[in-house]
């Protein structure tokens, strides 16, 4: 399965970052936020310790960091979020974080538009991609580089880097 070698080229580590750039993004009217690919949980961990009142619901693929993650968040549902159905209905969330995720997807934009339903009509989506644009991969492009890591704008596991427009 796609996903299981992916999981396994990670430290644990990797699973270990809070998004405070992304927390920042969450308007204070938020109370239910959907985190995909939440990893163990540490950037809901923040959210719920600085806003007590926010319901955090997380969906990550490795078994391992989500075991992690329910020590912290409202609700952890493991799966592929390309491929597992969830049993909300219509618009329960106002904010769904996608931090540095789509990039790791056959097709994020089908997958954006299939967690559309699950944002309130007023909700909010933040998004984070790697900028392949940043200094560090033109200075090694100069250089004759394009050198693959285990994180970062060249993670081995990216499928893709994303354009604005499609």
């Amino acid at each position: 399965m796609k996903g299981e070698k992916r999981c396994q080229d990670k430290s644990s580590l990797y699973y270990r970052s809070c998004r405070w750039d992304m927390i920042s993004l969450i308007p204070e009217s938020c109370q239910n936020v959907l985190d995909v690919g939440c990893a163990e949980g540490v950037t809901g961990k923040a959210i719920k310790e600085r806003r007590p009142a926010v319901k955090v619901v997380g969906i990550e693929y490795d078994s391992d960091a989500a075991n992690e993650a329910r020590t912290v968040l409202d609700r952890v549902i493991v799966g592929d979020i390309e491929s597992i159905e969830l049993e909300y209905s219509e618009g329960p969330f106002d904010c769904i974080l996608f931090g540095d995720i789509l990039e790791h997807l056959l097709d994020p934009w089908s997958t954006l538009q299939k967690y559309k339903r699950l944002l309130d009509k007023n909700g909010c989506v933040v998004i984070s991609i790697p900028n392949i644009q940043h200094y560090s991969v033109i200075l090694d492009l100069i250089k004759g580089s394009w050198s693959y890591r285990d994180r970062g704008i060249l993670d081995i596991t990216h499928l893709r880097f994303l354009p604005t427009k499609r």
